[in-house]
C-alpha cells in the first residue's frame, strides 16, 4: 500500500483521492520508446479506410441509430500500418500472443444473504473467440513524472481488477501507453493537456497497429476507465466517422467519463453515428457512466455526471446507461468486489476467490439530479441479512463519488451484457 500526492494506491488501484500540495515532483514526460511508425507504404501514419470488405453484410439490429453493417471477414479493414512501438510485445499488458495476466482464471464467489460463499465456474473463452476486447487502464502509474514510461507497473493490477474477467467472452488486447501520472494529476506542475494529448496519440496509434496487423475484420468490444475512458472517447470519434471501423464496434464501455448526448436524444453530441444502448443484446453502441451512492449524491463540485468533450466543458447531457437495465429503471446489479472478511457484517467472510458478488443486495438507476446524470448506487441493506451493509469502496472526496469502484459496482452486469452483444453481433454477421 502506498500514498503518494494524496491517493491511496492499493494494489495498483487508485482508492482514494485527498487533497494535494503543490509540490509533488512533476518533472517532464518520461523517457519512452520511440512512438514513430514504420508503414509498410511511404512511412507515413495512414488512417483507417473507409472502404468496407465486399463481403460486408448489412444487419438492422442496432437499436436507436443509424443502420449498421457487419464485417464478416477476415481481411484487415485498416491500410498496412506497423507501430515501431507496438510492434513489441514488451508494450502490450495483454495480447493473444504472448503470455500474460490476461490468460488466467479470475473466478468469482456469491455470498447469499443467509452467508452462504458459492464459488462460481469459469472458463476462459478460447483463442479463437470470435470478437476482442480493447482495453485502455485509469490512472494508476506511480512514476514520478507527468508522463508514465511504458514499462508496466500499477498498470497490471488494474488490468486484472477491471478487465481480466472478461476474458471469459473475448480474445483480450490492453496496450500500455505514456499515460497520465497520479504525480502529473495531483502533482501541480508539468503540462497536463500536453501529456493527456500525448497519451491519446499513444492510444490511437496501439488502435491502428491493432487494426492493421491483428483485427482481421473481428468484432471489437471497448472498454476503459477513467482516464482511459477519456481517451478512448477521443478514439471513438475517429471510429464513428469511419463506416468500415464502425461496423466492428460490438461495444464502447466509456466508463468513469462521459459522452454527451443531447438533452432529448441517445445519439448526437459527442458522437453522430453511435448511439447509446438501450438494450442488453444490441450492438454498435456505447454504455457509459459515472457512480455516486444514494445517500452520497454529487455535490456542485462534482467531476462526474456532466457533459465534456475530453476535458473541455460540453452543451448537453453526460450519458448514462446502466448495463442491468439500459432501457432505463432500477435494477439489481451483479458486481464483482475484490473479496476480504468485510463482506459478511460480522467480519469472519472466508473467502478463496479474488471477487465477490452480493447477489440481491445492490441496486442502480440513472438518475437526473439539478446539472448531474448519473448511475446511483444504492445498497439494499437489511438487518436480517449477513452480509455487510456497507461497500468497500474505497474513501474518496465527495466529488468524485464512487469514481473508484465504478466497474467493480456493475462488472457483472457488463459481462452479461458483453456476452448477449457478442452473441447478436456473431448471428447478424451470420
Amino acid at each position: 500500500m502506498l500514498r503518494q500526492c494524496g491517493v491511496l494506491i492499493l494494489g495498483g488501484l487508485m482508492i482514494a483521492a485527498t487533497s494535494c500540495s503543490s509540490g509533488a515532483d512533476s518533472g517532464a514526460s518520461s523517457a519512452a520508446p520511440a512512438s514513430s511508425v514504420v508503414s509498410s507504404t511511404n512511412g507515413s501514419s495512414p488512417e483507417p479506410s473507409n472502404t468496407q470488405s465486399s463481403n460486408t453484410q448489412p444487419s438492422s439490429t442496432q437499436l436507436g441509430g443509424p443502420e449498421t453493417s457487419v464485417v464478416a471477414t477476415t481481411v484487415a479493414v485498416a491500410d498496412p500500418f506497423v507501430s515501431e512501438t507496438y510492434a513489441d510485445s514488451s508494450h502490450w499488458i495483454c495480447r493473444p500472443d504472448i503470455d500474460d495476466v490476461c490468460d488466467d482464471s479470475y473466478p468469482l464467489s456469491t455470498v447469499s444473504a443467509d452467508g452462504t460463499i458459492i464459488e462460481q465456474p469459469y472458463v476462459v473463452a478460447p483463442d479463437e473467440a470470435p470478437v476482442d476486447c480493447f482495453y485502455v487502464y485509469p490512472t494508476t502509474s506511480e512514476d514520478s513524472t507527468v508522463s508514465s514510461d511504458l514499462v508496466a507497473g500499477g498498470e497490471i493490477g488494474a488490468t486484472i481488477g477491471q478487465f481480466g474477467r472478461f476474458n471469459q467472452a473475448c480474445r483480450m488486447y490492453a496496450p500500455m501507453y505514456r499515460s497520465v501520472t497520479l504525480a502529473g494529476l495531483f502533482g501541480g506542475g508539468g503540462d497536463v493537456l500536453a501529456a493527456w494529448d500525448q497519451a491519446s496519440e499513444d492510444v490511437a496509434e496501439a488502435w491502428h497497429h491493432y487494426m492493421a496487423n491483428d483485427n482481421g475484420g473481428r468484432g471489437v468490444v471497448l472498454i476503459g476507465h477513467s482516464q482511459g475512458a477519456g481517451h478512448l472517447s477521443r478514439l471513438l470519434t475517429t471510429i464513428d466517422a469511419d463506416p468500415a471501423q464502425r461496423s466492428l464496434l460490438v461495444g464502447a464501455y466509456i466508463l468513469g467519463a462521459s459522452i454527451t448526448v443531447p438533452e432529448d436524444a441517445d445519439v448526437g453530441g459527442q458522437l453522430a453515428n453511435i448511439p447509446l444502448c438501450r438494450a442488453v443484446d444490441q450492438f454498435g453502441c456505447v454504455v457509459t457512466y459515472a457512480s455516486y451512492m444514494a445517500d452520497a449524491p454529487p455535490p456542485q463540485s462534482a467531476l462526474f455526471g456532466i457533459p465534456r468533450n475530453g476535458l473541455v466543458p460540453a452543451a448537453g447531457k453526460a450519458g448514462c446507461v446502466n448495463p442491468a437495465a439500459p432501457s432505463g429503471g432500477p435494477a439489481i446489479v451483479s458486481s464483482a468486489f475484490f473479496a476480504g472478511p468485510w463482506v459478511l457484517a460480522d467480519g469472519s467472510a472466508t473467502i478463496d476467490t479474488q471477487f465477490v458478488d452480493l447477489p440481491g443486495l445492490v441496486s442502480a438507476e440513472c438518475v437526473t439530479r439539478g446539472k448531474f446524470n448519473y448511475l446511483e448506487i444504492t445498497v439494499l441493506a437489511d438487518p436480517a441479512d449477513a452480509r455487510a451493509d456497507t461497500l468497500q469502496l474505497g474513501e474518496m472526496l465527495p466529488a468524485w463519488g464512487s469514481h473508484a469502484a465504478d466497474i467493480n459496482l456493475t462488472a457483472g452486469s457488463m459481462l452479461d451484457m458483453v456476452t448477449a452483444q457478442i452473441a447478436a453481433y456473431v448471428d447478424a454477421a451470420a
